[in-house]
Order: structure tokens, then C-alpha cells, then sequence
């Protein structure tokens, strides 16, 4: 019988939490059938050996996709969502894990019966590395049904361990997904251009939180300033069907532009320019906006360019790369 469901785990490094996150899918309560698809990319601790336990002993419903070199969490995302061919689909971090037996059946049995809704998604725990929970990602009553402007204006975001997708894209998701800037939270906008998402109000996933990971380790300020960088790129992604709602970036930028002390020069600059592309009534003049585009890109890469040559000098050291060479090679 075909599997009404494909599960995508996405694994790097997770030996300590990946059984958890496989035993939560495998104790799953349902009369629906689900396949697991886990996509290791090149773990270099005892991840694979665990993996290649749960097959053998549930060979009818997990299937491994082991990588000999890594290519980044990102085409490793893609590679495992394009292979999905189930009606329905979801995906989780091997990390993370479900906390409801019955979220299959529910989200399934709700989309089955709701053919104007593209997903379904519930609330989440915050856990730490020991699995103790520290809170809910929403602490504030959502209602039912939410639509790709929910997303845009930030009154809505749901976790990917919570939301259980109608599987749209069975030939391959859009090329837009490939940016680097391109979440989970681009990919809820993508689902909900084509209907609804449906919330239900409980707890059926945890998200695990590591203190070492490349988002918490970010201040608030980084974070914020990566937010409007994703939005900005979210816009442009879409054509800038949706710019009336995207103007929320103006007001973001204005927000940290006030306190210039505490932000770099390049980030300063860069964010100034974003600011005075936005189209609202502040910014009329459609040449001055495009040359600030323009310009707002250039910092963008500059920026970009400018991190990753000082990660590199952590790495060789500083004496062995001359940072305006390797700028001008790269720009």
C-alpha cells in the first residue's frame, strides 16, 4: 500500500537526539500509512550507526539517504524535499521531535476533510539539549486559519516540526527555495499562496534549542538585522507581488537606524539604503529608489563577503589572507 504520508528527517551530527526523534514518528497512533525518509548529510559522529539500526529493524518504513561528502544543510533540505511523493508530507530536524502521538492522524484526517487548506500546523515546545522545556514558540491565542499575508506581516510563524504540508510541489520545489535567505518560514509563503494553513491549539512538537547553533549564537541585534534581510529578499523572490505588505521592512529599518551607535558602518549603510528603496509615500521617486536597491545590494555583498573572510582567518589565520584581495576576487 502506498504511503499516505512522507516524513523527511534532515540529520547532521545528531546522535544524541536522533532516536528520541525517530521513536516520537515510529509511536505514532494512526490508521494512515507513513514512510520515514532520512537524509544524513555526511554526520561525522555515531548518527549513521544509529540510523542504520532503526532500519533494520523497521526496513518497511525507513529509508536512508546516507552522503559520502556534506553539501549543506540547505541542498540537503532540498534534495530530501524534492524526493517526497506522497500525498501528503512533512519534515523535522533530527534534533527536534514530536510530543503528541495523534499528530498524524489529526493533521491528516484534518486536511482529508479540508481541501481549501494547504497545511496544518500546532504549537510547539521550546526544550533545551536536555529536553527540558523553557516554553511555547506561541504564547498568545492564534486563530484557526492563516494566509500568506499572516506570514508576511509577522502576526503568524509556525515551526517545521509542527506543520504537515498537502505535498503541491511533486515536480520539485520553486528554484526561489535555493537562496541562501530562504527558510522555513519562505516555505509556509509558498504553501499558503496556493490556501490555507489551519492551526490546531496544542503542543505536537518540540523544538530543540542549542546555545552553539548558528541562530542563537547571534545577538538580538544580528538577528534582527537578518530578519530584514530575509525579508527584503522574500519580497524580491516574489516579484514584489506582495509590497504593500513587505512595507513593514521600512519600518524595521528605521527602528535600529535610530541607535546608530550600536551598529557597524558597512550594516548602518546597508540598512539605510534598504530603507529608501522600500516603496511608500516616504520614499516617491522610483529612480532614487532603484539606485538605493542598488546600492543597498552592493553593502549587502559586501557584508556577506567581508564574514566569510573573517570566518576563514579564525580558520587559516589572519596572516595568511589579505582581506581587500580576496574582496576584490570574489566582488
Amino acid at each position: 500500500m502506498d504511503a499516505s504520508l512522507s516524513i523527511l528527517i534532515l540529520c547532521f551530527n545528531h546522535e544524541k537526539f536522533i532516536a528520541q526523534c525517530l521513536d516520537s514518528i515510529l509511536s505514532q497512533k494512526t490508521n494512515y500509512v507513513f514512510e520515514l525518509h532520512v537524509f544524513d548529510d555526511c554526520s561525522s559522529d555515531n548518527t549513521r550507526e544509529i540510523l542504520k539500526e532503526y532500519q533494520a529493524n523497521f526496513p518497511e518504513l525507513v529509508k536512508l539517504s546516507l552522503r559520502r561528502t556534506r553539501v549543506g544543510a540547505k541542498k540537503n533540505f532540498i534534495r530530501g524535499f524534492n524526493s517526497l511523493t506522497s500525498k501528503y508530507i512533512c519534515y523535522i530536524d533530527g534534533d527536534d521531535y514530536w510530543v503528541s502521538k495523534n499528530k498524524i492522524e489529526a493533521q491528516l484526517r484534518f486536511l482529508e476533510e479540508h481541501e481549501e487548506c494547504v497545511a496544518t500546523a500546532s504549537n510547539t515546545a521550546l526544550v533545551d539539549t536536555t529536553g527540558k522545556q523553557t516554553g511555547l514558540l506561541i504564547e498568545r491565542p492564534y486563530k484557526e486559519r492563516h494566509g500568506i499575508i499572516d506570514l508576511i506581516d509577522g502576526s503568524t510563524y509556525f515551526h517545521s516540526s509542527s506543520i504537515l504540508y498537502r505535498n503541491i510541489f511533486k515536480h520539485g520545489l520553486p528554484k526561489s527555495q535555493s537562496h541562501p535567505l530562504a527558510g522555513d518560514w519562505f516555505l509556509s509563503m509558498l504553501f499558503a499562496e496556493h490556501g490555507q494553513i489551519h492551526y490546531i491549539n496544542e503542543v505536537m512538537s518540540a523544538y530543540r534549542i542549542n546555545p552553539k547553533g548558528i541562530w542563537n549564537s547571534l545577538s538580538e541585534l544580528e538577528r534582527q538585522i537578518h530578519n530584514i534581510d530575509g525579508m527584503a529578499a522574500y519580497d524580491r523572490l516574489f516579484k514584489h507581488k506582495y509590497q504593500q505588505h513587505f512595507t513593514r521592512i521600512w519600518w524595521a529599518c528605521d527602528d535600529i537606524l535610530r541607535n546608530k551607535k550600536r551598529i557597524k558602518t558597512i550594516s548602518y549603510l546597508k540598512l539605510f539604503f534598504l530603507k529608501n528603496s522600500i516603496h511608500i509615500p516616504k520614499n516617491p521617486s522610483y529612480s532614487k529608489r532603484l539606485i538605493s536597491a542598488f546600492l543597498y545590494s552592493l553593502f549587502f555583498n559586501f557584508e556577506f563577503i567581508s564574514t566569510i573572510f573573517n570566518k576563514l582567518s579564525n580558520y587559516f589565520g589572519a596572516r595568511s589572507l589579505n582581506k581587500n584581495k580576496f574582496i576584490f576576487v570574489c566582488l
